[in-house]
């Protein structure tokens, strides 16, 4: 399991990270408002329903029947996202009693929500601010409804370790909901590099660490697909 950033690239990676979730906030913050009110509005709230690269849209096939056969089946169970950033899926459904977030950032962005907006929609929300690389004891076996990793692998130091960890994590029955880029031109730049050359390779990553995979989903979905960078790979899968 290779690293596919150095010490250094991926301390570089993580300050701009950082810096685009900051330029992106303050760009935004209307939206995120309106975001916040229609998931207090709304018990089953899938996410922003604008643009194509809405979670009804890319993870169930733009069926809001899909989505809510989904999300009833694990209101009930643990949810896991890794690598959410600002408005990650786990602040946003909050008709999951028991919800856990890993991000190395999540410290500084509950601090910037809190000084910023009137309610913090992390504070539901187990907090682990730290590399995802690192497997948590205590959530191991424990995940049964959930886990959501969208558009955070190519940011990482290890992709291979993170998507082991969420292997152990997972229960039988436990869902996966993935999507990133995988390859970029020039191999990537301050805050993004190669996962693998081909996306066939996580998929076999998956299914030998026991996952099915229901369904394959591109950056976009029914709706409509995004122009991207490179390569890039997504799947709902199961664990076995």
């Amino acid at each position: 399991m290779k690293d596919i950033m150095s010490e250094e690239k991926h301390k570089n990676a993580q300050e701009y990270e950082w810096q685009e979730t900051l330029r992106w906030e303050r760009s935004s913050r209307g939206r995120i408002k309106r975001i916040i009110s229609e998931r207090e509005q709304e018990k089953y709230y899938p996410g922003h329903r604008e643009g194509l690269t809405t979670n009804l849209n890319q993870f169930f096939l733009n069926d809001e029947k899909e989505w809510l056969k989904f999300a009833k089946s694990i209101e009930n169970k643990n949810f896991l996202e890794i690598g959410g950033s600002y408005l990650g899926a786990s602040g946003l459904w909050n008709f999951i009693d028991k919800r856990h977030h890993i991000d190395p950032l999540l410290d500084r962005i509950h601090n910037h929500i809190e000084k910023i907006y009137e309610i913090n929609w992390y504070d539901d929300v187990e907090l682990h601010s730290g590399p995802a690389e690192e497997t948590i004891e205590e959530l191991v076996g424990k995940i049964d409804g959930c886990i959501y990793m969208r558009n955070c692998l190519n940011h990482t130091k290890n992709p291979w370790k993170i998507l082991d960890s969420i292997s152990k994590y997972a229960t039988k029955g436990c869902t996966l909901l993935l999507w990133g880029e995988v390859t970029h031109p020039n191999g990537g730049d301050i805050g993004h590099s190669d996962v693998c050359q081909e996306p066939k390779e996580i998929e076999t990553f998956l299914k030998d660490k026991g996952f099915k995979i229901i369904r394959n989903v591109v950056h976009g979905g029914p709706a409509g697909v995004v122009p991207l960078w490179g390569k890039d790979y997504g799947c709902v899968a199961v664990k076995e």
